[in-house]
């Protein structure tokens, strides 16, 4: 192997540039992956373990994105992803207080509907 770079320095060059190259992307432009990945493995961990245990819920989405993106995840610092992973945790508690809200809309609605006259047939 040594042998091979001596023989090739530019060559291991254009490699060595190609793949940093290639990483800068996935970081920069793919990071959206990233967060959705984020997302899914807190709803899950959300799903599973419920309230009052955010250091296991912490831990499973940390493990499943690490495990899941581990080329992506070896170029991202740990703290970058607990800050991916507490935005996705944040967006979560957006979809779902929206959700909420929806919901609690439609049940005015229904609430309020004037009701319909009966029919015979």
């Amino acid at each position: 192997m040594l042998e091979f770079i001596k023989a090739n320095p530019v060559l291991c060059i254009v490699v060595c540039i190609i793949i940093i190259a290639i990483t800068v992307y996935l970081i920069r432009y793919r990071q959206d992956i990233l967060k959705k990945a984020a997302l899914y493995a807190v709803a899950k961990a959300e799903e599973a373990w419920g309230s009052n245990t955010g250091r296991i819920k912490f831990a499973e989405a940390y493990t499943y994105i690490k495990k899941n993106y581990p080329v992506i995840t070896f170029f991202v610092s740990e703290a970058q992803l607990s800050k991916l992973i507490e935005d996705a945790l944040v967006s979560l508690k957006e979809i779902i207080a929206t959700r909420e809200s929806i919901a609690k809309k439609e049940e005015e609605k229904l609430a309020t509907a004037p009701d319909l006259p009966a029919t015979d047939e």
